[in-house]
């Protein structure tokens, strides 16, 4: 029976909320997806960390992985919403806008993301993503000015 090493497993902090701020992220994934409860379609995205700020309790969160779903509902609010987090999410991609759209688009792409803790409806915290910023090259030039 193969034997595999799970040094440091003990300290993997999986289920932690990373602190609120800003993060250097690549979508690794996108996909297509419809709620249980309310049939609300949507987009489920999964963030890697590539730099962001060391968290509260000494961790860095290089290599952390934060999914986030951007429902789209059909109607009200909720439908402008959507469309609109969508919309700033694709300007900041670089994305075409139109009728029609393919998540596979969104895959393989680095921007910064703002994230903050939400409530669920059960009362839970998750992640959210509070918004979306071009990804900035780290600034190289002597001195820090461009």
């Amino acid at each position: 029976m193969p034997i595999i090493s799970t040094i440091g497993l003990g300290s993997a902090p999986i289920n932690d909320l990373l602190d609120k701020g800003r993060y250097l992220v690549n979508i690794v994934s996108a996909e297509p997806v419809t709620s249980l409860r309310k049939g609300t379609p949507g987009i489920k995205l999964e963030f890697v960390v590539l730099q962001g700020p060391i968290q509260a309790t000494g961790v860095d969160p290089v290599g952390r992985h934060v999914f986030w779903t951007l429902w789209l509902p059909q109607s009200g609010a909720g439908n402008t919403l959507g469309l609109t987090r969508l919309a700033q999410l694709c300007t900041v991609l670089g994305i075409e806008r139109g009728d029609q759209f393919d998540t596979d688009t969104l895959v393989d792409r680095t921007l910064v993301v703002r994230l903050g803790v939400q409530k669920t409806d059960e009362g839970d915290e998750q992640q959210d993503v509070k918004g979306f910023y071009p990804a900035v090259p780290p600034d190289t030039t002597e001195g820090g000015v461009v």
